[in-house]
């Protein structure tokens, strides 16, 4: 049997995971990275080049992938910046992806974002999504291109994504910035990683995706709540904390139960796992 090639458009940390998680699940896929800049894989080829280019996308339709994971990011500042980093990559490969001999499936890293809840209400992926922010309203843009596609799709909505490298909760926490009420949505960077690589596998083992997932850890929980128990595994005096604005995630709780139906099954099922282990590994 030929395998099956994968291609990873914008080809940073999480698909990097996604080619560990399928390199050690399957035999039977090759992986191609797309990037502006040079990078190496420890799975897989390098092809350097940019969506918004025809002789990049004649690259990819040549590759004939039974899958393309978009995981994109801005490209610049402010609005323009997600614009030129989201919307014009991905409009120009639905646009020519649509018309190659074997369309691919496209999974998109979008974000809870796209959500403009604010009340603490549980959401799902039949919620209203009405964002305000110029990052949320270009994430649903870019989940709708692929919808009028016509391609097979599956959007990932993930929730705070952290892990080493992706402290900047801690180091808020070491600064004495407490949070407030407001639930925050978190999953850790192996299982953001894992998430992606295991839809690719359902998808080449003939099951069917859902054209959106939440992706979120288990346990939706206040911010103090979650800046509180990290200043305990850092050590610190519970005093040493003072309220602070939550951030910019809204204040919703985001409902992981479809992901889960699918047979994924988390790592780090909530926060305490996941900054457990930051903790201990300094």
């Amino acid at each position: 049997m030929a395998n099956s090639q994968i291609v990873f458009a914008g080809a940073g940390d999480l698909a990097a995971r996604a080619m560990d998680y399928l390199a050690a699940s399957s035999q039977n896929v090759t992986f191609t990275g797309v990037a502006r800049s040079a990078k190496k894989f420890a799975h897989g080829q390098l092809l350097q080049g940019d969506l918004t280019q025809a002789a990049t996308l004649e690259q990819l339709r040549a590759l004939a992938p039974k899958a393309i994971v978009v995981t994109l990011v801005p490209n610049g500042q402010g609005a323009d910046g997600y614009h030129r980093g989201y919307i014009e990559p991905l409009q120009a490969l639905v646009s020519q992806a649509k018309a190659w001999p074997q369309p691919p499936l496209i999974i998109f890293a979008s974000s809870t974002g796209v959500y403009h809840q604010t009340d603490g209400e549980i959401v799902d992926e039949t919620s209203p999504t009405e964002p305000a922010s110029y990052s949320g309203a270009c994430l649903l843009q870019a989940e709708q291109l692929l919808a009028d596609s016509g391609l097979p799709y599956c959007a990932v909505r993930f929730g705070g994504i952290y892990g080493p490298g992706r402290d900047f909760l801690i180091r808020q926490v070491q600064d004495g910035k407490g949070g407030g009420p407001d639930y925050t949505n978190r999953i850790h960077q192996d299982d953001a990683g894992r998430c992606l690589g295991f839809l690719v596998s359902s998808n080449l083992a003939g099951k069917p995706l859902p054209t959106c997932l939440l992706a979120c850890d288990s346990e939706p929980a206040p911010s103090n709540t979650v800046r509180a128990f990290i200043a305990q595994q850092l050590g610190l005096n519970q005093n040493h904390l003072t309220p602070s604005p939550s951030g910019r995630g809204g204040n919703k709780r985001c409902s992981n139960a479809r992901l889960l139906s699918l047979g994924f099954v988390l790592q780090y099922p909530s926060f305490r796992q996941g900054y457990g282990d930051m903790a201990r590994l300094g």
